[in-house]
């Protein structure tokens, strides 16, 4: 999990398993940051303990969901729910090909390999 404050607010990539969400809540606030400030979650690749408490932190903090287009469409699938895991969430923002999210002054980029 990283987190990086810029001036169009908190971006957040990955957030663990739904038990991690609340302790990230509280180094976000250790950081002297809101956790409401958080923009943009993004998720690298669909594994539980990068993506599991996307659902959680989406509701918790507000912000958009933001991941490669075939993590996406696992995580909207509610795949998990067969292992009794969070629900599915849904993700505003899905990158493919030359897509990227780009943050701050200078910019920073987040890049998705094809590999999942």
């Amino acid at each position: 999990m990283f987190i990086s404050s810029m001036p169009e607010g908190v971006v957040l990539v990955d957030i663990g398993s739904e038990g991690d969400v609340d302790l990230i809540e509280e180094n976000i606030r250790a950081e002297d940051l809101n956790p409401r400030d958080v923009s943009v979650l993004s998720i690298t690749h669909p594994h539980m303990d990068q993506d599991d408490g996307a659902a959680k932190a989406k509701k918790l903090f507000g912000c958009r969901l933001a991941a490669h287009e075939i993590t996406a469409e696992i995580i909207e699938s509610g795949f998990q729910k067969s292992q009794n895991k969070p629900p599915a969430a849904q993700v505003e923002i899905k990158l493919r090909g030359d897509k990227s999210l780009t943050f701050g002054n200078p910019d920073a980029g987040i890049y998705f390999s094809k590999r999942t």
